[in-house]
């Protein structure tokens, strides 16, 4: 279920802010959130430019420096004090996996020790959930925010299920190389959803951590839940029966726009068996690359 995490204004703006600038320091963005440009090359002066005038596009912009300007509106103005309170909003984004840092090396000292930023060397950037959700704000569609890395215990798997063949795949590999790494599986035709199927479908792919889809039989629906987890950058893992590669009809054959993807293709042998092409074709050892554990 994904949890309520509810974007404030100042949270939408260091996402618009880091959607021109693609990486920036805190105290970047917390000038461009006061309406100022910083000073420097050419370079910096017309992204930093850009990227305020991509903030004051938006409808909300309004809303977005009436809040700034009551968080920083005291005077004489604490800088200091402000950074803090900016800090504490990018910590917010990074917790729910929309901001990361480009400083490996601060990432592993945070994960030891709890350091926090320096204002004006470390660099956050836009995460793939960052991107999708800072391109729906620019564009003014309905925003929605993925649950927290952390929480992501699952892993959809989408096949034409109810072929004996595709059950076997799903019991003999599918499945237990999702727990094999210690994940959930879900399956949407062994779950009791409620309300609406499709939303219920849609939520629970962006509750995943990865989604496996088998594209064998040409399912219509698998294709359809396939682009929608690489619409918000959601490891996608293709599975399909060499059969569908060539030598099958135009309707059963892999689509072009996924054929380019890497997939595993797999056979049944004449005692039933599933055979790979490879080894490292396995859905065990593909997903742990995937997901890099």
């Amino acid at each position: 279920m994904e949890l309520p995490f509810k974007l404030t204004n100042i949270h939408r703006g260091v996402l618009i802010t880091l959607r021109y600038l693609g990486a920036a320091t805190l105290y970047e963005i917390y000038m461009i959130l006061r309406g100022c440009i910083l000073y420097g090359n050419r370079r910096d002066v017309r992204r930093i430019s850009n990227a305020l005038e991509g903030l004051l596009e938006v409808d909300d912009h309004v809303k977005i420096h009436s809040e700034l300007y009551e968080v920083f509106r005291e005077y004489p103005m604490d800088e200091k004090k402000h950074l803090d309170i900016l800090r504490k909003e990018l910590e917010g984004l990074s917790f729910i996996g929309l901001i990361e840092s480009t400083n490996e090396y601060y990432n592993k000292l945070k994960q030891l020790f709890g350091t926090t930023y320096s204002y004006r060397t470390d660099e956050v950037i836009l995460s793939s959930d960052g991107q999708n959700v800072a391109e729906r704000i620019v564009q003014k569609r309905h925003v929605i925010v993925r649950p927290p890395p952390q929480e992501r215990k699952k892993v959809f798997i989408a096949c034409a299920f109810g072929y004996h063949e595709i059950e076997n795949l799903c019991e003999e590999y599918l499945v237990p190389a999702v727990q094999g790494l210690g994940f959930e599986v879900c399956r949407i035709d062994r779950d009791e959803p409620p309300g609406s199927i499709t939303e219920s479908i849609l939520q629970r792919i962006r509750s995943s951590v990865a989604v496996i889809a088998d594209l064998t039989y040409a399912r219509p629906s698998v294709y359809f839940e396939a682009g929608y987890a690489h619409s918000w950058g959601i490891p996608l893992l293709l599975t399909c029966h060499e059969s569908h590669l060539e030598g099958i009809s135009d309707t059963a054959k892999v689509h072009f726009d996924l054929a380019q993807y890497k997939i595993s293709f797999w056979r049944q042998d004449n005692s039933g068996d599933l055979k790979w092409k490879t080894s490292d074709d396995t859905p065990q050892i593909r997903l742990k690359k995937l997901l890099k554990t």
